[in-house]
C-alpha cells in the first residue's frame, strides 16, 4: 500500500512538472502567455480577470494575417495589445486600452494585418521599450 501511495504522489508529482510554458519573448523581456487558439478562447480572452502579473499575458493565434480589431469588453485591467505578423515582427501596438464594463466598448484595430496579438499590462510596452518593427521569439507556441 506504501509503495501505491508512493507511486501515485510522485505520478502527481512528474504531471505537475511537466507542465509546458508557453513563452512570448522581444529581446530579454518574457511573457509567460496562455493561448486563446479556438474562436471561444479568443472571445473570452482576459474577461473577468482582476489581476495579471507583469510576466504574464495572452497570445491570440488566428489562422491567418489580418487586422484583428479587439475591444475590452468585460476585461476589468488595462493593457497593452500587440500585433505581430507571420515574420514574428511587432506590426502595431495599441498602448493603455482602458477596461470597458458597459455594453458599448470602443474596438482597437491596427493598421496592419497580424497573425498574433500580444496582450500585456499596461504600461508595460513602454517600460520595457517596445517599439514596432522588433522581433518576437515564441518559446513552446505551436
Amino acid at each position: 500500500m506504501l509503495l501505491f501511495v508512493a507511486t501515485l504522489i510522485f505520478l502527481v508529482l512528474l504531471t505537475g512538472c511537466a507542465q509546458i510554458t508557453h513563452q512570448v519573448c522581444i529581446r530579454n523581456n518574457c511573457f509567460n502567455v496562455e493561448l486563446a487558439k479556438t474562436p471561444q478562447e479568443q472571445k473570452i480572452g482576459l474577461m473577468n480577470r482582476t489581476h495579471l502579473t507583469s510576466d504574464k499575458g495572452m497570445l491570440f493565434i488566428f489562422n491567418k494575417e489580418y487586422t484583428y480589431g479587439f475591444w475590452m469588453k468585460d476585461t476589468l485591467i488595462p493593457l497593452d495589445m500587440l500585433w505581430i505578423n507571420s515574420n514574428n515582427t511587432i506590426v502595431y501596438i495599441q498602448k493603455d486600452a482602458e477596461p470597458c464594463i458597459v455594453d458599448t466598448c470602443p474596438s482597437y484595430i491596427p493598421d496592419k494585418s497580424g497573425l498574433y496579438v500580444l496582450e500585456i499590462n499596461s504600461g508595460l510596452s513602454d517600460e520595457y521599450h517596445i517599439s514596432v518593427g522588433e522581433k518576437v521569439e515564441f518559446v513552446n507556441i505551436n
